[in-house]
């Protein structure tokens, strides 16, 4: 039995997060497996880092190391209306190296474009393994949404990177034994609560943003003020500004 819930668990497919250019536009994208292991298409999501906003990337075919995903068009009631799918955007062509580090391809929408990533990191599957865009985007929402779950590379590459960013500081204020300041993402322009000095009861709570410092490094409640600012599309599960 044991060896049996080994080869299951080892079965399992991690998604895996990379980052690179589209063009000459900064990107970071996970896929819902490892483009170089075997197995089914791969679907994922990517944002570009002067955004940090989810697009939906449908599975279409793999064959050996090369894949193809179908990347979805931002949706609305004019082109998404009465159930219908998202239309297309672009179909991004790439091919793995043998190692899995690097991938390269071509987006292909309007134009073509030279896509170019290098393997980052992967992240654990703690309850059903994912196959579709949507299945990425509720881990995130599940996970750190309204939680103290530790935002680190670990626990999700993808949104660590998503929420490291410089932020704009604001002015120091507080009381005689704490102070804070508002720092604001320049995506989103939301601004939230950094602490710079604070009592050290704080300094041990996972919630605490940014105590003794004031850097503005990512948490889990920065990853949650991000996401409110941004509505999502239930059709694609897509975040849209």
């Amino acid at each position: 039995m044991a060896a049996i819930l080994v080869l299951s668990t080892a079965a399992e497919a991690e998604p895996v997060t990379y980052a690179g250019k589209l063009g000459k536009s900064d990107i970071v994208v996970e896929f819902t497996g490892d483009p170089a292991a075997p197995g089914g298409p791969l679907a994922g999501r990517y944002f570009y880092r002067s955004k940090g906003v989810d697009i939906p990337l449908q599975a279409r075919s793999q064959k050996g190391s090369k894949f193809e995903l179908a990347e979805e068009e931002a949706c609305g009631a004019d082109n998404c209306d009465d159930g219908k799918a998202a239309p297309i955007a672009a179909v991004w062509r790439l091919a793995s190296s043998s190692n899995g580090k690097t991938l390269e391809g071509s987006w292909n929408g309007k134009s073509a474009l030279p896509l170019r990533l290098e393997r980052v990191a992967s992240r654990q599957v703690t309850e059903n393994e994912p196959s579709s865009p949507l299945d990425l985007y509720d881990f995130s929402f599940m996970k750190f949404f309204g939680n103290d779950t530790p935002l680190t590379m670990e626990t999700s590459p993808y949104d660590y990177l998503r929420v490291d960013t410089q932020l704009d500081n604001g002015k120091t204020t507080g009381w005689p034994d704490a102070t804070y300041r508002y720092v604001v993402d320049p995506r989103t322009n939301l601004p939230r609560r950094a602490l710079s000095n604070c009592p050290a009861t704080f300094q041990s709570r996972p919630r605490t943003l940014c105590c003794k410092t004031g850097t503005g490094a990512p948490t889990s409640a920065h990853w949650a003020a991000w996401r409110r600012s941004m509505p999502v599309s239930t059709k694609a599960g897509r975040l849209t500004v």
